[in-house]
């Protein structure tokens, strides 16, 4: 009696367990397995594993629908504005001198737009499947006293620099912590006119890079989408600013890959500061 019972208490949620796992093989559609109680055994230990899995599957696959219908969604746009000239050039030719400059024009713009958006994503999705290739100890100090003074040659805005350390070594690919300073003072200079302020810190821990701006900022109700691929701010993130609404899902990224922490703190009209922390070098 006792080991018909036993089988009894465990046949039943291994049949439905083979059954969802053939259901799922047949149909390609992700399914949890029905668990009608809570037990403390083996079979309901690994049905609520299977569970789990199946709703972690579930959302990576959502996010890549998402992120396939976004990305022909923005890359839908300058095609047609391409596909729209093209056409006023065979209907009118060249004959018109004004039309076929403000053609050729049009059509130039929306290339690049298309190939920077497309170099973007290309470089989002290897930074969603790839580790650093290049983890060393980096300087942070030197990276960004180089960079400050790049942006401010190129773009002639005041940027101050403040650093508690001549060095802050974290680990982390040079390549890539470059590409995340260069977002966020890309960012900084875009949505603010005034100052930009860039603070460099470090406990027994970790190093710290604050970025502050007192530029246009960014509704509360907004700040938590911010790091959203192909997010942009109502009004301030227009795409005549150029911006593509990848930056900062890069940047959270890249941040995630060296097992920083990213932080950001926004009031409208005030400005904006993003603190990221990362490891120090042991």
């Amino acid at each position: 009696m006792v080991i018909s019972y036993h089988y009894e208490a465990y046949c039943i949620p291994i049949v439905s367990m083979i059954s969802t796992m053939e259901d799922i093989e047949q149909s390609g559609t992700l399914k949890k397995i029905g668990i009608q109680t809570e037990t403390k055994d083996e079979v309901y230990k690994m049905a609520a594993t299977f569970n789990r899995m199946v709703s972690k599957l579930k959302e990576n696959s959502d996010k890549q629908r998402q992120f396939i219908s976004d990305a022909s969604h923005e890359l839908k746009t300058p095609v047609t504005v391409i596909s729209s000239f093209i056409t006023i050039l065979r209907r009118h030719g060249t004959q018109d001198e004004t039309i076929a400059k403000e053609a050729i024009e049009a059509i130039y713009l929306e290339t690049n737009r298309m190939k920077n958006l497309t170099k973007t994503l290309l470089s989002l999705a290897e930074l969603e499947g790839s580790e650093p290739v290049d983890i060393k100890s980096v300087d942070l100090v030197s990276l960004s006293t180089a960079l400050v003074t790049q942006f401010m040659q190129v773009y002639d805005r005041p940027i101050i620099l403040h650093e508690n350390s001549h060095s802050i070594f974290i680990k982390g690919d040079e390549l890539k912590l470059k590409q995340v300073l260069i977002i966020f003072l890309d960012n900084a200079i875009k949505y603010s006119t005034d100052v930009i302020e860039v603070f460099l810190e470090s406990d027994q821990h970790k190093g710290i890079l604050r970025i502050k701006d007192y530029g246009i900022g960014i509704p509360e109700e907004e700040q938590s989408h911010v790091f959203e691929r192909f997010y942009r701010v109502d009004k301030a993130r227009k795409r005549d600013s150029g911006g593509s609404g990848l930056g900062l899902a890069i940047a959270k990224n890249i941040v995630n890959l060296h097992k920083g922490e990213i932080d950001i703190q926004s009031k409208e009209h005030a400005g904006t500061e993003i603190k990221v922390t990362f490891p120090l070098t042991n």
